[in-house]
């Protein structure tokens, strides 16, 4: 990697110190205590005879960060990102794919990072 592609790693690493907040990935019955960061991706789709405008919720996760403790895995369609909010409400996204880069895409120029793709799906 270059200088400046360590740069963006290290800064990524920063803005999840500061602004990621404790989430629970789960799969089935399995479940990973993780520090995400929120962020969103705009998408539209051919609806005919209308384009349909959609806003997800995406993740953005430390790569390693993604183990139930028998090794890393990658994120898959109907896996749970739940998120239990200062006021104490719960939110359950599940894991959504895009068209054109499946549920998952690599946030950073090193891989070590990546951006996991959901829509809210329950709040409690």
């Amino acid at each position: 990697m270059s200088v400046f592609d360590d740069a963006l790693t290290a800064g990524i690493g920063t803005i999840r110190i500061v602004c990621g907040v404790a989430v629970i990935y789960r799969r089935g019955n399995r479940v990973a205590q993780i520090t995400a960061t929120r962020g969103r991706t705009e998408c539209v789709a051919d609806g005919a005879p209308a384009l349909v405008r959609a806003a997800l919720t995406d993740w953005i996760i430390a790569r390693d960060a993604l183990d139930f403790g028998d090794g890393a895995f990658e994120p898959v369609v109907g896996d749970e990102i739940v998120e239990t909010r200062a006021n104490g409400s719960i939110h359950t996204f599940e894991v959504v794919s895009l068209d054109d880069e499946g549920c998952s895409r690599e946030h950073d120029p090193g891989g070590t990072t990546l951006r996991v793709h959901s829509q809210l799906c329950a709040m409690q």
